[in-house]
């Protein structure tokens, strides 16, 4: 789980939060802390609105958070909360909260190309708000750097890992060695790769000076290998 992540929850200074009872205000943070977007490192909640029918005091009153299930806690919502009191009686009351995630993600610094291998100087490291972003945010530049761009990005973008992919090592059009392996031999040809390719990849590959077409697993940068038989 990636709930350590959160370094900071801070309760925003509305107004409203003295409405609050400090008990049940702790039960709200520890309920938020734990369904908040798996990668916030931040956690901001404000109480939105003034909540005069809530309780002057928390003495003699126990206050328990109805758990929101799957429904994510993020934006503008209400969370219930049950309260207890010493005789016995119990009502529910609806706080309503604006919360608000930040994590420092990895953005572009310049444009990127489609097909563009990502370095150490195309991204940077910032803070920014996740509440209304997905969840396939970059968090690492070890996760990101060598990788390659799928579509071009504009400069100041947050990177998702959806706009990235392994970079090859074979590209198209590119002359390779073709290994043809069986149980007693071993032949090698010269080929060209009819589409890009990672290690382990089976790729399309044409014999140079014939109009056969092979698939064949890629090797390295200049090798792609086809098994005959075993």
């Amino acid at each position: 789980m990636l709930k350590s992540l959160i370094i900071s929850v801070a309760v925003l200074h509305s107004g409203f939060a003295q409405d609050i009872p400090d008990q049940a205000m702790t039960r709200i943070e520890s309920c938020v802390r734990s369904h908040v977007r798996a990668d916030a490192e931040s956690v901001a909640i404000e109480i939105r609105s003034p909540m005069p029918d809530f309780v002057s005091s928390d003495s003699g009153c126990d206050f328990e958070v109805v758990d929101p299930g799957t429904q994510p806690i993020k934006g503008n919502m209400n969370i219930a909360v049950d309260v207890h009191t010493a005789g016995g009686a119990e009502r529910r009351v609806y706080v309503p909260l604006r919360i608000q995630t930040y994590s420092q993600l990895i953005l572009t610094s310049r444009q990127l190309d489609r097909h563009a291998v990502i370095g150490e100087g195309d991204i940077r490291r910032q803070w920014v708000e996740t509440t209304s972003l997905p969840e396939d945010v970059c968090l690492a530049s070890a996760d990101v750097i060598g990788q390659r761009t799928k579509k071009l990005i504009n400069p100041g973008n947050v990177l998702l890992r959806r706009w990235i992919e392994s970079a090859p090592i074979i590209l198209q059009r590119s002359v390779v060695t073709l290994v043809a392996c069986g149980p007693s031999f071993r032949l090698s040809s010269k080929a060209v790769a009819m589409e890009d390719g990672r290690a382990g990849e089976p790729i399309l590959v044409q014999k140079i000076g014939s109009n056969t077409k092979l698939k064949a697993r890629v090797l390295d940068s200049s090798t792609v290998q086809m098994d005959i038989g075993e």
